[in-house]
């Protein structure tokens, strides 16, 4: 069943993708 993702879970989301983005560079 499909859930909305939290405010949390968007922010954590977005911190690891930038994160993720950072260390390939």
């Amino acid at each position: 069943m499909w859930r909305k993702p939290t405010v949390k879970q968007i922010c954590i989301g977005a911190e690891i993708n930038s994160y993720v983005s950072a260390t390939r560079k």
